[in-house]
């Protein structure tokens, strides 16, 4: 038994650490989840033990042993606070092979997403305890991650991506649409300001039309693959971080999984204006396939929420990962952050800027109602009234113009 000491004594509590082989799992007290800690699989003889020990401890192995061989030996194409990804080509296919911190809850519900929207989706090769630990994507050989298109052609790569979530999206809407949960997400974010011991304060009044649904499980732009004409034909099952596994499980809306794909795209290594160009443009391509009922204004609106409520809460993840495992860009994250209490006061004064905009419609309309009741002066009435009514609609104006925009990722350097 190890125990791992978090940033306060409500954050990790006290977890049992099984092995197997080189890798370690981590499993809280409720014995509810797990993930993945550290170890990767490197010689064919950690491979076997591993599998045996899988087998031994109640595991499923669901490849067959040849479906292994590749892995021997090799390296891992990418690292992250989130991932650990192989890519093996042989016999015309290319095999994406993820190592999981953590499980999936509705793997197979987005796979049926998936399916429906024309994409390949990773299948299961050996789970514990009924818990996804390594998967794999097969797709025809030449395929590369979306990264490197997004890099040659910015605009082009984040539109086609951005149609392709809206119709992963559209695919969820007729599955499962439930109805808003704004004190459970509100509370996500109030435990990551705890854990993280943020100076940040952020909380939504999301919209009625902010459904809950089968959400993609926060897909980056490195989960989505394109095929050697460029076109995405699938997503690698995204690994989800060991702080996201540790908040309460709860159906989230799909305005979640825009937020990790607009942080990737800032952080893509594109010049300013290209970075601005490819959010603005994979905001345009997810608004035209999504359902109509998520990408109206309303649900947009960063004063409800919007996609930036979303952007934050990966930054909260992030800033959590980096002062845990000690993994990240720390400047970047406390760079991003700085604009959330500025838009918070930003956000009050607008909050102000509608209140008087409310009063002035009112006020006008009863000024111009006031003759009907046999008041004097109704010229003069009907002239206020009217102004009350036009003050109202530049005031609504000046309070949309106010709102954080759906492309908004934090201050950061260079934004």
């Amino acid at each position: 038994m190890e125990t791992l000491v978090g940033l306060d004594a409500n954050f990790l509590q006290s977890v049992e650490i099984k092995e197997y082989g080189p890798l370690k799992v981590a499993i809280p007290k409720d014995q509810t989840k797990q993930l993945l800690i550290e170890g990767i699989l490197k010689e064919k003889e950690e491979w076997v033990d591993f599998l045996e020990d899988v087998k031994k401890n109640g595991g499923k192995v669901h490849g067959k042993s040849g479906s292994f061989e590749p892995l021997f030996g090799m390296v891992p194409l990418h690292t992250s606070q989130r991932e650990v990804t192989w890519l093996i080509e042989q016999k015309g296919e290319c095999k994406w092979v993820r190592l999981h911190r953590s499980t999936p809850k509705l793997f197979e519900e987005r796979k049926k997403v998936l399916k429906g929207a024309g994409l390949s989706s990773s299948k299961v090769l050996v789970s514990i305890e009924g818990k996804i630990v390594i998967s794999q994507l097969k797709v025809p050989s030449g395929s590369k991650n979306l990264i490197s298109e997004i890099r040659d052609f910015p605009k082009d790569g984040a539109t086609k991506l951005g149609q392709v979530l809206g119709r992963c999206h559209r695919v969820s809407a007729k599955r499962k649409c439930s109805a808003s949960d704004q004190r459970s997400w509100n509370n996500r974010l109030k435990l990551l300001e705890g854990w993280t011991q943020a100076n940040t304060l952020w909380r939504a009044p999301h919209t009625l039309s902010t459904h809950a649904t089968i959400d993609l499980n926060g897909p980056g732009v490195r989960d989505w693959i394109v095929s050697s004409e460029g076109v995405i034909i699938g997503m690698v099952e995204p690994s989800q971080s060991w702080v996201e596994v540790l908040l309460p499980d709860k159906e989230l809306p799909a305005t979640r999984d825009i937020g990790r794909i607009l942080l990737d795209l800032d952080r893509a290594n594109l010049s300013h204006e290209d970075s601005k160009a490819a959010r603005q443009v994979f905001i345009a391509g997810w608004k035209a396939t999504a359902p109509r009922m998520w990408a109206n204004r309303r649900v947009l609106d960063g004063h409800r929420g919007g996609i930036s409520i979303w952007v934050y809460e990966c930054l909260l993840i992030e800033v959590a990962e980096f002062k845990i495992l000690g993994k990240g860009k720390s400047a970047e994250l406390r760079e991003r952050l700085l604009e959330v209490p500025r838009l918070e006061r930003r956000m009050f004064l607008s909050r102000s800027i509608s209140a008087l905009g409310f009063c002035s419609r009112w006020l006008g309309i009863a000024m111009l109602l006031a003759p009907l009741w046999g008041m004097k002066n109704a010229i003069l009435l009907i002239g206020l009234g009217i102004t009350g009514l036009l003050l109202d609609r530049i005031l609504v104006i000046v309070y949309r113009l106010r709102a954080p925009p759906p492309t908004w990722v934090g201050e950061g350097k260079g934004r």
